[in-house]
């Protein structure tokens, strides 16, 4: 069984170490926790090397071609979901 108050302590004992962290996970069906803590180079070292990591077992069973595509799906999602973050959906359409 999943424990969430386990994430939920983990990402507090997190935030008090001072340590620069990511930590993402599946509270329900329907949200998503994602904490993100430290410097911006940091920050985007964590997103990058997890990205790879993500699409390693793409490329080792669909090829090199299936894992860029994977990169550039996530790419894309990331800047669509950014664009209604910031501007809302109506402004979004061009990225659809």
């Amino acid at each position: 069984m999943i424990d969430y108050k386990k994430a939920e302590q983990a990402e507090k004992l997190l935030l008090e170490s001072g340590v620069p962290f990511t930590l993402a996970y599946n509270n329900t069906d329907k949200y998503m926790r994602c904490c993100v803590f430290g410097n911006y180079p940091t920050l985007k070292e964590f997103i990058v090397t997890m990205m790879v990591q993500a699409v390693v077992n793409v490329q080792s069973k669909y090829g090199e071609e299936a894992a860029m595509k994977e990169l550039m799906g996530m790419m894309t999602e990331a800047a669509q979901r950014y664009c209604e973050a910031t501007q809302g959906d109506e402004k979004c359409e061009v990225l659809n």
